[in-house]
C-alpha cells in the first residue's frame, strides 16, 4: 500500500511521537546500565555519545563535535567541562589558528569507552537474539538509514525549526 505524501507525514508523526520516547528510554537504561560502576551516575547519554564521536574521530573542534551531534555549543562546553574534570577528555590548542582548541579522548577516556561499547555491544547482542539474521541485518540497514534522513533533516532545518517552537 502506498501512502499519500500527506498520510506518509502524518503516520510518520505518530510514530515518532509514541516510538521515540520509549526507544529513547529502553535503549538508554539498557546502554547506561552497562557503564562500569565506578562512573554509573557520573556521565550522561550524551558524554558517551561525545567519547565516541571522538574515539572514531581521534581529534576535533569543539564546535565541530557540537554539530556532529546536534547539540548546543553551551550544552557542549559543559560536557566537555565535566568530562576534562573527569581526566577523560583532554584539550589542546590547535596549532593551525591558536584561537581554536581540539579536544580528543586521554587514555584513560579511551580505555573507559571501549570497556563500555565492549559491555553494551553484548547487552544489546542479547536483546537482538530474538530476531534472525536477515531481521537484524534489515534493522541495521533502516537505523543506519533513519540516522542518516533525521540528521540530514535537522541540519537543513534547524533554524526553521526553532523558530516554529
Amino acid at each position: 500500500m502506498t501512502l499519500t505524501r500527506e498520510n506518509a507525514c502524518r503516520q510518520i508523526t505518530d510514530d515518532l511521537l509514541t516510538i521515540a520516547p520509549a526507544l529513547g528510554k529502553s535503549v538508554n537504561n539498557l546502554l547506561m546500565n552497562t557503564i562500569i560502576a565506578p562512573v554509573r551516575g557520573q556521565l550522561s547519554p550524551s558524554d558517551f555519545a561525545l567519547m565516541k564521536t571522538l574515539y572514531d574521530a581521534r581529534e576535533a573542534h569543539i564546535s565541530e563535535v557540537a554539530g556532529w551531534l546536534l547539540i548546543p555549543r553551551p550544552q557542549m562546553t559543559r560536557i566537555v567541562a565535566k568530562l576534562m574534570r573527569l581526566g577523560y577528555l583532554a584539550r589542546e590548542d590547535d596549532a593551525a589558528d591558536r584561537r581554536w582548541a581540539k579536544i580528543k579522548l586521554t587514555e584513560k577516556g579511551r580505555q573507559l569507552y571501549e570497556e563500555w561499547a565492549r559491555k553494551a555491544g553484548g547487552s544489546t547482542g542479547y536483546l537482538l537474539n530474538e530476531l534472525s539474521d536477515a531481521e537484524l541485518q534489515e534493522l541495521a540497514e533502516s537505523l543506519a538509514k533513519f540516522r542518516e534522513n533525521i540528521v540530514r533533516i535537522v541540519v537543513a532545518h534547524s533554524q526553521k525549526i526553532s523558530k516554529l517552537i
